[in-house]
């Protein structure tokens, strides 16, 4: 039972971790979100400017994802 309680710790540990890269990846998105409406970016004239916001936002879902997965594997193992 104590080894299942550290594996819960561990995954807690590792949740926290991976959400504070969530918090840095969604500024990082939400920044050039912001910015680019600032700018008035027209998406369909300017691909790169898309492009690198896309990408900024899929690294944020990716890890919004794998938070979500860990979450769902501590709950399981808590309701052991």
């Amino acid at each position: 039972m104590s080894d299942l309680k550290g594996q819960v710790r561990e995954l807690a540990a590792q949740i926290e971790a991976r959400k504070a890269e969530a918090g840095k990846a969604w500024a990082e998105f939400d920044g050039l979100r912001k910015s680019a409406a600032a700018e008035g970016v027209d998406f369909a004239k300017e691909a790169e400017a898309f492009e690198k916001l896309d990408a900024a936002g899929t690294q944020y879902d990716g890890i919004r994802v794998e938070v979500a997965s860990m979450e769902a594997k501590r709950d399981r193992l808590l309701e052991l």
